[in-house]
């Protein structure tokens, strides 16, 4: 009863978080004594996957809120676009830094920690969902594998398909050149990761919004090879920063990571 917030900022990951936290918009906005302001933090403006009641919550809690933050001028867009928004409504805001501030490893060290012996290193890193385009970075890998020394390193805790992945790995002779740590990993392990990497790859199928991984990638000064799919352009500056390729093209991802 003695916090008077002026504005609260509340993060909105997926649409069925709407049925707990509409409610609280509300008892913000119009019923505690401190009438607050209300931002909300927009992780994805369109989920992933999708389910009923999905642009019904959506559109409900927008509509309720002060200030929307999104993390890419895509997501600004779809949100006018989907939702019907005011532009002035939303400020963009990039994606912050996926570490805790420990400082990096030597990329021997973090190779030896890991257990990687080939030269050179690529790292997908992250939750490992269908719209992420693995199953495009392995036949990439193929390509790339058979004129260089170097491995795969797969980090990331997997929703489905972890079975389906080593097969492909199998199926093409890649599992002796990828290491798999297929769980999460906490933010005292991530130095470890991109220390040990020479690229990031980052081969999404869609998406709109942008990728802490990516400001991670940076952080450790490590490149990244990413897909022309929403916000990532935004971040990743072709031949600047890195490189932009068409999705769901192995051939082309094979080209650029070479």
């Amino acid at each position: 009863n003695n916090i008077r917030p002026d504005v609260v900022d509340i993060q909105w990951f997926v649409p069925q978080h709407g049925f707990v936290l509409i409610p609280l918009i509300l008892l913000l906005k119009y019923w505690f004594r401190s009438k607050a302001k209300v931002f909300l933090t927009v992780h994805n403006v369109l989920p992933h996957e999708t389910r009923a009641f999905d642009r019904l919550l959506s559109r409900l809690a927008f509509g309720v809120s002060d200030r929307l933050l999104v993390h890419a001028e895509k997501l600004r867009e779809e949100a006018v676009q989907h939702f019907g928004q005011d532009p002035r409504k939303i400020a963009v805001v990039p994606h912050g830094i996926c570490a805790d501030g420990t400082f990096p490893y030597e990329k021997t060290e973090a190779r030896f920690r890991l257990g990687i012996k080939e030269k050179h290193v690529l790292l997908f890193f992250g939750y490992v969902r269908p719209y992420k385009g693995l199953s495009d970075l392995i036949d990439a890998f193929k390509i790339v594998a058979e004129k260089f020394d170097v491995a795969l390193v797969i980090a990331g805790e997997f929703f489905t398909g972890l079975s389906q992945y080593r097969e492909q790995l199998r199926s093409k002779g890649l599992l002796r050149k990828t290491y798999l740590f297929p769980r999460y990993i906490g933010s005292e392990e991530i130095p470890v990761f991109f220390s040990a990497a020479d690229l990031l790859v980052q081969p999404y199928i869609k998406f709109s919004g942008q990728s802490g991984v990516s400001q991670t990638a940076y952080l450790h000064s490590v490149a990244i090879v990413a897909t022309d799919v929403g916000g990532l352009p935004e971040l990743v500056i072709h031949g600047k920063t890195s490189t932009i390729v068409h999705p769901s093209d192995p051939e082309g991802l094979a080209f650029a990571i070479e």
